[in-house]
This record gives structure tokens, C-alpha cells and sequence, in this order.
């Protein structure tokens, strides 16, 4: 009688081995650049939700406010944007005039990427930028 070895070579465990290792690095890959578009997003949602509160200031104050960083915006507009300890970006006004205002997120300490800008200029033919681009403020 023949005895039947079912068990798998060395090399099959090494192609299985490989070929997993191949569809985990495709996975990470993917997973990384939706992450990152996340991030992204989340800096224009967070632009956007910093201009209409300048809007806002500006209809009750007259004019637009600077604010240097992430906690005087959130003092300023009276906003709870993420603390800037840890957080993935930064955010500022760095233009703000009773016509004028520039609203960016830079990278911070957890971020990656060069930031994005909202332009607003309600002067009569002033260039008016509504949706966050990529860059900071001039």
C-alpha cells in the first residue's frame, strides 16, 4: 500500500506567503491615500465653516478679524475647531480687512500636504475665491 503525504511543500508555503504579502501592500497603499484624501477634506470643510463665521462677523462687527492661529480663531469666531497640539492642521486668518479676507490650514504636527486657502474680497471687481485651492495665503 502507498502511503499519500498531504501535506504542503516548503515552497508552496513560501508562494502563499509572498502572495499575501502582495495583496497586504496593495491594501496599506489604498488605505493611505484614502486617508490622506480624509485629511484634505476635512481641511476645506473646516475653511468653509471658518469663512461663513468671518461672514458672520463681518455682518454684526463691519469687518473681518485676524486671527494668528488655531485657538484665536476658535476665541475670535467662537469656534471649536481640533486643538493644535496634535492636530492635523493648522488654522489661521492671516488677511482679514472690512473688504478682505484669506482664510488657510497649513499642516500641522499630524499632517502632510502644503494647506489650502479661501479668498473672499467683496471690494467692487475684487477676485472672489470660494472654494478652498491648494496653497496658504499670499
Amino acid at each position: 500500500m502507498k502511503k499519500i503525504n498531504k501535506s504542503m511543500t516548503l515552497m508552496e508555503i513560501i508562494i502563499v506567503i509572498v502572495v499575501i504579502g502582495i495583496l497586504s501592500m496593495a491594501g496599506m497603499v489604498g488605505y493611505r491615500q484614502t486617508v490622506l484624501r480624509a485629511r484634505d477634506r476635512e481641511a476645506q470643510a473646516m475653511l468653509r465653516l471658518i469663512k461663513h463665521a468671518e461672514e458672520v462677523l463681518r455682518v454684526e462687527a463691519g469687518a473681518y478679524a485676524l486671527c494668528a492661529d488655531t485657538a484665536a480663531c476658535n476665541a475670535t469666531l467662537r469656534l471649536n475647531l481640533p486643538a493644535p497640539a496634535n492636530a492635523t492642521w493648522l488654522y489661521s486668518v492671516p488677511v482679514a480687512t472690512a473688504t478682505n479676507v484669506c482664510v488657510q490650514a497649513l499642516a500641522g504636527p499630524a499632517g502632510q500636504g502644503n494647506g489650502f486657502s479661501i479668498r473672499r474680497n467683496n471690494a467692487p471687481g475684487g477676485i472672489d475665491q470660494q472654494d478652498p485651492v491648494a496653497g496658504g495665503c499670499p
